[in-house]
């Protein structure tokens, strides 16, 4: 999916935020950002999600079963904030109070990070990634990377031979000390001990 930036409204954000429980508002932004996404690539869009719910909870972040996914859903349907296509068997959604005129408030730099977003505009432990920029949730104030990009940026592991039993085996790249496959290492350590192994 490619890059596009959407902005919030005041008046959107102070619907949005109507909701009591933080899930029922993470799925809130992330359809309002979604419409709005589809609606920037296509004129005629008029609010349409053309997601399926599991791709919407996906983005918003909120892991749920798929009885509390339609329980989230009705709760916004009956508040009147989406509608329903007159075809059953469409599944796609349509946000009603889209209000592009009002004050923008918050950008949502991608919407795959949409949930997250959401979090960071109520002022939650979220960062923008330095290396690819997405959004993630640090550990600590320290983390500058998201994981996906610390798992690149790890060396990947490397072969040695056992010294005892010659047997190859994989090491971390930062493990410079290993020299014995784990087997011959416990071996060697009791052996070392004074302790006596049975063959």
């Amino acid at each position: 999916m490619e890059n596009t930036s959407v902005w919030i409204t005041a008046e959107e954000m102070e619907i949005i935020n109507s909701f009591q429980y933080k899930p029922q508002r993470k799925v809130l932004f992330t359809l309002v950002s979604i419409a709005k996404y589809f609606n920037g690539k296509n004129s005629a869009n008029n609010g349409w999600v053309n997601f399926d719910t599991k791709k919407i909870f996906r983005l918003a972040n909120v892991s749920v079963n798929r009885k509390q996914q339609n329980l989230i859903i009705h709760e916004i349907y009956v508040r009147g904030l989406l509608e329903f296509p007159a075809n059953p068997m469409n599944l796609n959604l349509r946000v009603t109070f889209i209000c592009d005129e009002g004050e923008k408030i918050h950008e949502v730099k991608n919407i795959e990070d949409a949930g997250l977003s959401y979090l960071l505009f109520c002022g939650e432990m979220v960062k923008e990634c330095t290396k690819c920029g997405r959004l993630f949730r640090p550990k600590s104030a320290r983390y500058r990377i998201c994981s996906n990009c610390k798992a690149k940026e790890t060396p990947p592991p490397r072969f040695i031979c056992c010294l005892d039993c010659g047997r190859i085996f994989w090491v971390s790249q930062y493990s410079q000390a290993t020299i014995r496959c784990p087997e011959c290492a416990e071996r060697f350590r009791n052996a070392r001990n004074g302790l006596i192994l049975r063959s």
